[in-house]
């Protein structure tokens, strides 16, 4: 947890070079829930319900997106509360891979009532040597921006990106190691919706 809060202290000074709006930076502040990876908010006791399989076209019909692994490695969603949808949610985007995308819109909320808005952080476990992903939105300019850190939480690679309504790739390497990336939006709109998709990282 010492790591984690030097990494929101270090997003927070991010934010403030990029010109991002402060408000923004309230919602980045990294939980204390990360090692079980669910929300806090998720109820002990179970209910009736089904599952399909199939991602919602609304944020109230979903829990923020927490971990993802594979063989190798995994990557903790710690901040942004970015939730998987449809892609029927009325993005307007082209060039994911359907059929859904991570998503964020800080004037919704997911069902457990967090807020799925920018900036998003992507720890890393086992660092990295490159992070690769897209991101668009077909309503939202400005730019999009993608910070990888050390070990240190140290930025030492930076990808930025015009926010189009064709899916942008965004990608950061450092041989070293990459500890944690970051993705800031620096908005000029009115909407301040994003779409991310094809996350990759070796």
């Amino acid at each position: 947890m010492k790591n984690l809060l030097k990494l929101s202290i270090m997003l927070a000074a991010l934010l403030v070079f990029t010109g991002t709006n402060t408000v923004i930076a309230q919602e980045a502040v990294v939980s204390s829930n990360i090692e079980a990876g669910v929300s806090s908010n998720i109820s002990a006791s179970a209910l009736p319900g089904n599952i399909n399989f199939d991602p919602p076209s609304l944020f109230a019909q979903t829990l923020p997106l927490q971990t993802y692994m594979n063989n190798n490695t995994n990557a903790v969603f710690v901040g942004g509360n970015g939730a998987v949808l449809s892609e029927n949610s009325n993005f307007g985007v082209t060039g994911h891979s359907s059929p859904n995308f991570l998503a964020y819109n800080p004037s919704t909320q997911n069902s457990d009532g967090s807020i799925p808005a920018l900036p998003a952080i992507i720890y890393f476990p086992n660092p990295v040597n490159n992070v690769s992903m897209l991101a668009g939105a077909g309503s939202t300019t400005g730019t999009v921006i993608l910070a990888a850190l050390d070990a240190s939480f140290t930025v030492v690679a930076v990808d930025v990106k015009a926010i189009t309504p064709a899916m942008q790739l965004l990608s950061v390497a450092w041989n070293p190691g990459i500890q944690a990336v970051v993705v800031v939006g620096n908005f000029t709109s009115a909407n301040k919706w994003m779409v991310l998709d094809n996350l990759r990282f070796q």
